[in-house]
């Protein structure tokens, strides 16, 4: 009787194996004759895609979706409502591959460790967690009702930093910073102040706190040994994100990565092994997934224009003309070619090998390396950079986070930096050139290399020009801190 019990359970383990491990393909494909300097034109949510060239003046697409751990009918349904059309004409190719699901997403390979992270005791957004659908996690509360918080006093209203105010004069950020000083002040000599620290130093907050730690070191191991599943559906998916993409920020802080030519394999790898996307189907087994990619054959002349979103995008070594906005994906670039290109990627790793035209907006990113940088323009609202090669007349702008330059070529011609709140590191030995350094409440840490020939402050702004070198060097480096912090070697 009981070698019958462990015959039927045997039998029953084999069949759900079974049942997770197929998957069930549908591949699509289709081809267009197209005329020189054509364009490809993709519009694609959770889907790879990725493009080669070949010597034909022909579009080959090959459009696949996989559908894993589920009953015939049910993948069948899910790929018949795949969304995917390709249409062209001998001037433009338009690809579509969207979702006909609501669905989960898991990031796959985004196991963040968590050793040395620092959760704050008090300051936890409750009402953005909330409203999303944590399966196995526990997310810790605080009973505010206990604490008996007393009431913020009204204050006067604080405008934000207007940064097109400053351009104008700036003597601006000086007043906003003395408005700014006035309410602080005000704030620390109130009866709220005085009743904060009575309430810290009360047995029932201390008790609260204590809870909380005890709660967060659980949360901390949860979230070490589980993979975050998060319902997408439209008023969560924003929030979301951006817990999601704070997770990301936080953990590549604490694992700094210094890029160099020795360590771009490591890079490529890190970027290849993130991309795992898998899209998860409400209502059904947790280990049901769905994947979707475009293959995409296209001639060397082809122009592109992509809009993705949650999808890595592969180019071909010389893709000319690119226009391209990424969400929450990665963007991998073998060498851009030809023509004026205009990038944004939001809330995604870059790696692009070259660029000699064109401009490039960055939000959010949580690293992003360039080999060769030329005549191009790049706007990085917070994020990690490295460029290992500055060509010649570039201007960089980075607001919060992090650049950083390994070598500038013997002929740049013209570089400008401005760094706003951000931190810099830059490797400019061995290259003539004349500079003017603007400082507005930043540190800037110069070689000895650089020769100062006048110093002006103007506007509680310090202006250095100088050289290194070569006094008459057609060269010229423009830098700009404002309250940031910048090394040169």
């Amino acid at each position: 009787m009981n070698q019958y019990k462990y015959k039927s359970l045997f039998l029953a383990l084999f069949a759900v194996s079974m049942l997770h491990a197929q998957v069930f393909k549908d591949t699509k494909k289709s081809s267009f004759k197209v005329s020189k300097n054509a364009v490809l034109e993709i519009n694609a949510n959770h889907t790879d895609v990725i493009i080669e060239t070949w010597n034909k003046n022909t579009v080959a697409i090959e459009a696949t979706i996989e559908v894993e751990g589920l009953p015939k009918e049910k993948a069948k349904s899910i790929i018949q409502a795949w969304e995917f059309e390709a249409l062209g004409n001998k001037n433009k190719v338009q690809i579509t591959s969207k979702s006909g699901d609501r669905m989960f997403i898991e990031y796959g390979n985004f196991d963040f460790k968590f050793e040395n992270f620092d959760f704050p005791e008090i300051d936890i957004d409750l009402e953005a967690l909330s409203k999303i659908e944590f399966r196995t996690i526990k997310i810790p509360d605080i009973d505010i009702e206990k604490l008996n918080l007393p009431e913020i006093p009204d204050l006067k209203i604080l405008e934000d930093f207007n940064f097109s105010n400053y351009k104008k004069d700036s003597s601006y950020a000086k007043e906003w910073k003395e408005r700014v000083r006035d309410v602080v002040d005000e704030l620390q000599h109130s009866d709220w102040r005085i009743q904060v620290d009575s309430l810290r130093n009360s047995t029932e907050f201390k008790h609260q706190m204590e809870r909380l730690k005890m709660e967060m070191k659980t949360l901390k191991i949860n979230l070490q040994n589980e993979k975050e599943r998060i319902f997408i559906d439209k008023k969560a998916l924003k929030e979301a994100l951006e817990i999601a993409n704070k997770q990301s920020k936080k953990a590549m802080i604490v694992h700094k990565r210094h890029w160099t030519k020795s360590k771009r394999d490591s890079l490529k790898s890190t970027v290849e092994k993130s991309t795992r996307r898998e899209i998860r189907i409400r209502g059904n087994s947790s280990n049901a997934a769905v994947k979707k990619r475009l293959k995409i054959k296209v001639p060397a002349s082809m122009k592109f224009d992509l809009n993705i979103r949650h999808g890595k995008v592969k180019l071909p070594k010389g893709a000319n003309h690119v226009s391209a906005t990424i969400s929450y994906g990665e963007f991998i670039s073998e060498g851009l070619g030809e023509g004026a290109h205009h990038i944004n990627i939001n809330h995604g790793p870059v790696q692009i090998e070259s660029i000699n035209s064109g401009s490039i907006s960055l939000k959010n990113v949580p690293y992003a390396w360039f080999g060769t940088f030329s005549n191009a323009s790049m706007f990085v609202n917070s994020g990690e950079v490295t460029i290992d090669r500055i060509g010649e007349n570039c201007s960089l702008n980075q607001k919060f986070g992090k650049l950083s330059i390994h070598q500038l070529a013997k002929d740049f011609k013209q570089l400008n930096v401005v760094l706003d709140y951000a931190k810099g590191d830059f490797s400019f030995a061995d290259t003539p050139l004349s500079f003017i350094i603007s400082n507005k409440d930043s540190r800037i840490d110069k070689p000895s290399s650089f020769v100062n020939s006048q110093s002006d402050i103007k506007g509680g702004v310090t202006v250095d020009n100088g050289y290194q070198l070569d006094e008459k060097s057609t060269n010229k480096l423009i830098l700009t801190g404002i309250y940031s912090t910048v090394k040169i070697n």
